[in-house]
């Protein structure tokens, strides 16, 4: 169960972007400096090690590093890396310094191997990238969309059994749209021509599909 005074519920999500960037490092850095909010680090190549106040991790290619605010972080590459990286408040003040939780996976881990969701998270990145410099309403509603994205991808990555984007077959929406338009001008005959077929035909497999007629 969340600790409300500690970490944020899914309701309370409301992100913004400070900062969103890439960077090569050709040789060893190291960093040591303060996080206001959340600072995620995606590694494309290389590897960063990092001393946080929740321990310390080393990360490799295909992770994702989420440090949680604080007054001194630290972390370096080690040999040529590339990340990505993005300053993030995950909801306004005076909450803006806490951590999501995310259900029964618990808060979100300041390590995540992303392994084949990788590349779905640097197009994630990317978006961030392309859209914090771009302004207006659209621009800004795609950065949070991003952010919201990210966790759901990072929750997916930790569950035991990610969850597939779901998609429905003709006969799924054909069902979908009657529910939807009860007393409405739907007719089967209109669905059955739409799917190519007869409305005896359509009326069959639909009761075949489903156990119940269209009426």
């Amino acid at each position: 169960m969340v600790e409300s005074g500690r970490f944020l519920t899914l309701d309370e999500l409301d992100p913004s972007v400070d900062l969103a960037s890439c960077w090569h490092f050709p040789r060893d850095q190291w960093h040591r400096y303060r996080i206001p909010g959340h600072h995620l680090l995606l590694v494309e190549t290389g590897a960063i090690k990092a001393r946080t106040p929740q321990g310390n991790l080393t990360a490799a290619a295909r992770d994702l590093i989420c440090f949680r605010p604080t007054e001194l972080n630290e972390y370096g590459n080690r040999g040529p890396t590339l990340f990505y990286q993005a300053h993030i408040n995950f909801a306004p003040p005076p909450r803006d310094r806490l951590t999501p939780w995310l259900d029964e996976k618990g808060p979100l881990p300041a390590l995540v191997h992303l392994g084949a969701a990788f590349d779905d998270m640097r197009h994630l990145f990317e978006t961030l990238c392309i859209e914090i410099v771009r302004p207006g309403a659209a621009h800004r509603l795609r950065l949070r969309a991003a952010v919201l994205e990210i966790l759901a991808l990072a929750a997916d990555v930790l569950s035991a059994s990610p969850s597939e984007t779901v998609r429905l077959d003709p006969w799924q929406r054909a069902r979908l749209r009657l529910e939807s338009e009860l007393g409405g001008d739907m007719t089967i005959g209109r669905l059955a021509r739409e799917m190519g077929v007869s409305a005896d035909h359509f009326i069959r497999q639909f009761k075949r599909r489903f156990g119940v007629t269209p009426k």
